[in-house]
Formats: structure tokens, sequence, C-alpha cells
């Protein structure tokens, strides 16, 4: 019997609107991928994160209240097994900061949709393999 592995749940953390909705339509519309919850802010995304539980993180770094940096360590420490990703309109020169506290991963906004789906897969853990 092939068995499909299940869905990557991720929480979309992001100020605008607009990108959370066409995140959470790319998690609803490819199989790899479950649209566990999203957050407008750092202080949200705590909340949603511990009341959702997500395998996985699509972080913005630049938002109110509490940015994706100060949120980052905090949603490290209450998600240590999710791939956290941040997706941010800020230069990659960040990448090497934001991966010291905590993040699996980089991918600037500019880089597209289609990158930041590749990049959740490639950081997401291998499914465990299912005896028959």
């Amino acid at each position: 019997m092939n068995r499909h592995p299940a869905p990557l749940r991720v929480l979309v953390v992001d100020d605008h609107v607009g990108i959370r909705s066409v995140l959470r339509r790319a998690m609803e519309e490819h199989p790899g991928f479950a649209f566990a919850g999203e957050a407008g802010d750092g202080v949200e995304a705590i909340a949603v994160a511990e009341a959702v539980a997500p395998a996985g993180v699509v972080l913005d770094l630049a938002m109110p209240r509490r940015d994706g940096r100060a949120t980052l360590p905090l949603l490290r420490e209450r998600l240590p097994d999710a791939r956290i990703v941040v997706f941010s309109s800020e230069p990659p020169a960040v990448a090497a900061d934001v991966v010291d506290l905590g993040a699996d991963a980089f991918v600037p906004k500019h880089a597209g949709l289609d990158a930041l789906l590749d990049v959740l897969r490639d950081v997401a853990p291998p499914p465990a393999l299912e005896l028959a």
C-alpha cells in the first residue's frame, strides 16, 4: 500500500495580511503542506504557536509589537523540533544572524513563493518510515 507522508503543518507569521493570505492559499493547495494558523506579529505568534504546535513556521522579521528577531528565540524554545524559515524583505546578509537566533533557513521575499516552499520542504525532517 502506497502511503503519503503527512503534510507539514505551517504557522505563517507576517504583519501583511496579503502575504499571510497568499501563504495560506499556498499551504492549502500544495499536498506537502497544511496551514496550521497565522499571526500578525511576534506576540500573537507565540500564543498561536503554543495553541497549534506547528511543525513549521514561516516568519517575517519586520513586524510591530515584537519583531521576528525577538520572536525567533522564543519560538525555538517553545517549538524545538519545528522548522523555522525566515521569509523577509531584508537583505540576504542577515541570514547568518537569523540562523544564530534559531532559524533553520532564510529566504528573501523577492525569491518568491516557490523558493520558500522548496526551502520548507528541504528543511523539513524526512517522513518516518511506516512498516506494513
